[in-house]
């Protein structure tokens, strides 16, 4: 089951530009809105971005509900934000979403879940109508994780470990 789940994440993966692609088509919008990319560690901010601010405030911000804004590398992906040479960067406060990203040899595209000029959600139940078009859903409020089975069938994960 978690080998399941690490091949969906791949589809989230900021280096790989079909995801990227997928992402903005399901959102409706173009790459004049920048996504955001998500980080495991405060030391891959350097690998994906020129830092221009010291590392100690970094690491007072960091992980937390900050979103900075830097110069991304030349490494990081042009399709992930085609207008702009800015990468917005959030290293969350979320043990299983670090792990995660921490796991993938990259950054990861993070959006929220919405159609671009409707409201934001915030349960998993509000976007409800955007589910049979994603491979995977994780709900941090109840340590769910939401795969689609082969047949479209929807396979829950209590457990993420094990």
């Amino acid at each position: 089951m978690l080998k399941k789940f690490f091949e969906k994440l791949k589809r989230l993966h900021a280096l790989d530009s079909h995801a990227i692609e997928n992402i903005y088509n399901l959102k409706g919008r173009n790459g004049g809105k920048p996504l955001v990319i998500c980080l495991g560690d405060v030391e891959h901010i350097y690998r994906d971005c020129h830092v221009n601010v010291p590392e100690e405030l970094l690491r007072d911000l960091l992980p937390g509900p900050v979103t900075l804004v830097l110069q991304h590398s030349e490494g990081l992906n042009k399709d992930l934000n085609p207008f702009t040479s800015a990468a917005g960067v959030r290293i969350p406060n979320h043990t299983f979403i670090r792990e995660v990203a921490q796991a993938c040899s990259g950054p990861l595209a993070s959006t929220s879940t919405n159609i671009s000029t409707r409201a934001s959600t915030l349960t998993v139940s509000e976007f409800q109508d955007l589910w049979p078009q994603l491979s995977l859903i994780i709900d941090g409020r109840v340590n769910m994780v939401f795969v689609k089975g082969n047949h479209g069938s929807p396979i829950y994960l209590n457990s993420l470990r094990g």
